[in-house]
């Protein structure tokens, strides 16, 4: 069995618990999510950008379209044929925060406002129980090393 070594980061320990927790709070599906991650190191992207992990995707006719409506991605520039500038969109300030709330939680293993952060149409359904007392546990576990660990 190997060692157990503290300082190293095992980021997705916790995958599941939070990629459920964010996809709750935000009312988002796990395919747009698994977009905006792919999109998030991009400053701005065209349809080619977009429809290259797209592919690896179930099929949905017009997503950046629907992506769009729903306020994840932005148009930044229109096609110029004159110039012949390619159309170019850009996530939105609501997609950055999630994907940036998304690495802060896996990185400190910590889940903030744990009962307001989800909808109220879920907090009654047991599965979603099961994960909200499961984020009381992570957290009171990572308060508990952060507590032991020497700094």
């Amino acid at each position: 069995m190997a060692n157990y070594n503290p300082n190293t980061h095992d980021y997705l320990k916790y995958w599941r618990v939070v990629k459920r927790f964010i996809m709750k709070k935000h009312d988002i599906s796990l395919s747009d999510l698994e977009m905006l991650l792919f999109l998030y190191s991009e400053v701005y992207f065209g349809n080619n950008e977009f429809h290259e992990y797209e592919r690896l995707m179930s099929w949905e006719k017009d997503r950046v379209y629907r992506m769009m409506k729903e306020g994840y991605v932005e148009l930044f520039r229109e096609h110029n044929h004159g110039t012949r500038t390619r159309k170019l969109y850009q996530l939105t300030n609501k997609s950055k925060k999630i994907v940036r709330e998304l690495y802060k939680t896996l990185d400190k293993n910590e889940f903030k406002w744990v009962e307001k952060a989800v909808p109220p149409k879920y907090k009654r359904r047991h599965k979603d129980l099961i994960y909200r007392d499961y984020m009381h546990k992570i957290n009171e576990e990572t308060r508990r090393q952060r507590h032991l660990s020497p700094e």
